[in-house]
């Protein structure tokens, strides 16, 4: 029997004391001792990951179906590549040609020095003149014809020293000098220009006297001559070749300007001045031949023309300065 604070027992289920009326408080119950959970015992891990397939299952695709199986985003199925199908990239050797390539110069290095022939081992009373030697390899005739009539050099039979002079209609001799007519020329590709015209010598080309003169691939100019205007020979585009006889001491600036088809050019010791811009445009330009010193070339015409443009002078061939061995 529970009592209160006052003395007075309590009934039982009693809320409040029925003397003092002071609320009964009960006594919190005891809860079980919960019984001791035991522990599981150790599984392998085996028992929990169901065995996995070594190989990848693949879909077999049906016989006589033109449909591609799909997986389940929709993405063709395609059967994997035989092992012998993928090869590595096999990676080309490159030892072989950088020494086909080096042997290829070694040899050919040896070849430019045995076959080169040295100009001082040549006595100087037999070299020809440069002047001579440029003639006599030009393509030109053989013999005379004395049926040749003036001006056409189509024959043959000629040789490049006994050309026919071309005819005198198609030249003029003014204060400045030799002009061309070129309405009045109907000769060949051989351009012969007389030592005298009317009894009168040629000694100088007039400025623009032949200016963009067309057809002439070769182009002789007499001993006699001696001076050459400025632009005498500009634009004619199919001039090939010219060399200046040995009387000539000056020419004018830009006097074979844009000759686009010129390849040689031959100039003689005795030559005093090239004005500025004398073989500008010349886009084919490749050889120079002067009968003197390279230094004294430097002094005549130090300009630039082509990347491949070359300087054969008495004591050498020069590239841009630079002697070749």
């Amino acid at each position: 029997m529970k009592e209160c604070i006052c003395g007075t027992e309590l009934p039982e289920h009693a809320r409040f004391c029925p003397n003092c009326g002071t609320p009964v408080v009960s006594e919190p119950e005891e809860l079980p001792i919960a019984a001791e959970i035991p522990l599981m015992e150790e599984m392998p891990l085996e028992d929990f990951m169901p065995e996995l397939p070594m190989e990848p299952e693949t879909a077999e695709q049906p016989e006589d179906s033109g449909e591609l199986l799909t997986d389940c985003g929709g993405i063709p199925y395609e059967e994997p590549l035989p092992e012998d199908a993928i090869q590595p990239k096999k990676r080309r050797g490159v030892l072989v040609p950088v020494i086909v390539m080096a042997v290829m110069l070694v040899v050919g290095t040896v070849c430019f020095f045995l076959l080169r022939e040295d100009p001082a081992a040549i006595p100087e009373e037999t070299k020809p003149s440069m002047q001579e030697s440029i003639k006599e390899t030009l393509p030109l005739p053989s013999s005379k014809d004395d049926t040749q009539r003036p001006g056409d050099n189509s024959n043959p039979s000629l040789r490049s020293d006994e050309f026919v002079p071309s005819s005198d209609d198609c030249f003029e001799i003014t204060g400045e000098g030799l002009v061309f007519l070129a309405e009045r020329y109907d000769g060949g590709a051989v351009l012969v220009i007389p030592e005298q015209i009317d009894g009168v010598p040629v000694t100088a080309i007039a400025p623009e006297g032949f200016i963009n003169c067309q057809g002439v691939t070769t182009l002789i100019l007499p001993d006699t001559l001696e001076n050459i205007g400025a632009s005498a020979f500009a634009g004619c585009a199919d001039l090939r070749g010219i060399w200046l006889p040995d009387n000539v001491r000056s020419v004018g600036e830009n006097a074979f300007r844009d000759c686009i088809g010129l390849e040689a050019v031959s100039v003689p010791a005795g030559t005093e001045y090239i004005g500025t811009d004398a073989f500008t445009g010349c886009a084919k330009l490749l050889y120079f031949f002067y009968d003197g010193m390279y230094e004294d070339w430097l002094e005549l015409y130090n300009e630039y023309v082509t990347p491949f443009t070359s300087v054969t002078c008495q004591d050498g061939d020069y590239y841009h300065g630079v002697q070749f061995q």
